[in-house]
């Protein structure tokens, strides 16, 4: 019992100590006491996700921190039974083993009822605990701790890119980037989130701020990682990358470069449902009914209606509804809970910045990169926005 706090209580130290003297930390631009501080707030807030999910959100199967978890234990616990058998399901190798077969019965989320063509990225969250088990003393607090120094890790490289692309104050990137209340609630603990941000971070670290002659093979490998485990996130960065690429080899500007370029993915969607490939509007379709499924199963509080898609024509007629579901609902007058008051007030938050940067913008002042950062944005949104029908969510 003193192991689950003493080992990953010790291990916080070493990486405090450590964070500093790694290079990639220290020439962030970030002091030292400001590395170390932020780096605690991020372990700290991963320990209150855990509180909250323990005492607040009891359901423990249903809890993202702990499903993983749990059943990366059973695929780790399968090494000290069989290690052919471990190394064979770690690697995607389900045989018909005994003690495989066994683990799969046991384990609740290895398996999805639908991946819509995708990889299923339950199975990655789970090899991710099942390795930091190997180590970890069955402590969960080391496994949070890790997954928020991966979380780090990603929001230094965002920091950094931030910092060299855009003319933005030290102390407003960092409140953007490290101390943002959902930002800095989602991105911290054993979450899917914290890997993520540790790909994204480090893929716009390596293609666009990094001079090392390696740099292009450890983006190869992050495009890959991220493909595993939140494959339309990738899907979603490409009219932004066409985007730069347009700017950068034409003598187009910004914003015709943009509106070509969104005008293009909408051509490339259509193209790609007509030859078979990928009918993204069916993905939503489908998307809409597995969550329509699930509110009507757990009775969720935070359900609202979306409009069904299942076309182009309805995608064009709703667009903006899903990219405003995502920026600023829930509204104030539809949050029913202590989180969804949080959310609708840094909801109003996000409002009033949009609006005084309308007021103080600048003419001419619009470049390429917050024009690629707003094309994501709202690509993402969108695509969320229209297939989560759950606040929560």
């Amino acid at each position: 019992m003193i192991a689950d706090y003493l080992y990953p209580l010790a291990c916080f130290f070493i990486i405090i100590y450590l964070l500093p003297k790694i290079k990639f930390f220290s020439s962030s631009g970030l002091k030292r006491n400001e590395l170390r501080a932020l780096f605690t707030l991020k372990v700290i807030v991963g320990i209150v996700l855990c509180l909250i999910y323990t005492y607040y959100y009891t359901d423990r199967l249903d809890a993202d921190i702990f499903k993983y978890y749990d059943d990366g234990a059973i695929l780790a616990n399968l090494a000290k039974k069989d290690i052919r058998s471990f190394f064979s399901l770690f690697f995607g190798i389900e045989s018909g083993s005994y003690q495989i077969q066994e683990a799969l019965n046991e384990m609740n989320y290895w398996s999805k009822t639908s991946n819509f063509g995708m990889f299923n990225d339950n199975q990655t969250a789970i090899r991710m605990n099942a390795f930091f088990h190997l180590f970890s003393f069955g402590s969960f607090h080391f496994h949070s701790l890790l997954f928020s120094l991966l979380s780090f890790t990603g929001i230094i490289g965002l920091y950094r890119f931030f910092n060299l692309h855009f003319s933005v104050e030290k102390w407003l990137l960092i409140f953007a980037l490290f101390v943002f209340p959902s930002f800095l609630f989602w991105s911290s603990g054993a979450l899917k989130e914290s890997i993520l941000l540790f790909q994204m971070g480090l893929i716009f670290y390596f293609a666009f701020c990094s001079v090392s002659k390696w740099r292009w093979l450890f983006l190869i490998g992050l495009l890959m990682s991220c493909y595993y485990l939140k494959f339309y996130v990738l899907l979603c960065l490409i009219p932004s990358f066409l985007f730069l690429l347009l700017v950068e080899r034409s003598k187009l500007k910004s914003l015709p470069s943009a509106a070509l370029v969104l005008g293009f993915s909408i051509l490339a969607l259509i193209f790609l449902k007509i030859v078979g490939l990928v009918d993204v509007f069916h993905f939503i379709a489908e998307r809409q009914e597995e969550f329509a499924m699930y509110n009507l199963k757990t009775n969720a509080g935070s359900y609202f209606f979306i409009p069904s898609i299942s076309s182009l024509s309805d995608f064009m007629c709703y667009w903006v509804i899903g990219f405003l579901n995502v920026l600023f609902r829930p509204f104030v007058w539809e949050a029913n809970s202590l989180f969804g008051y949080l959310a609708s007030f840094e909801n109003l938050f996000i409002l009033f910045l949009l609006v005084l940067n309308s007021i103080f913008y600048k003419k001419g002042s619009i470049q390429k990169w917050p024009i690629f950062s707003f094309i994501f944005v709202l690509t993402f949104s969108i695509l969320i926005g229209l297939t989560t029908p759950n606040f929560g969510a």
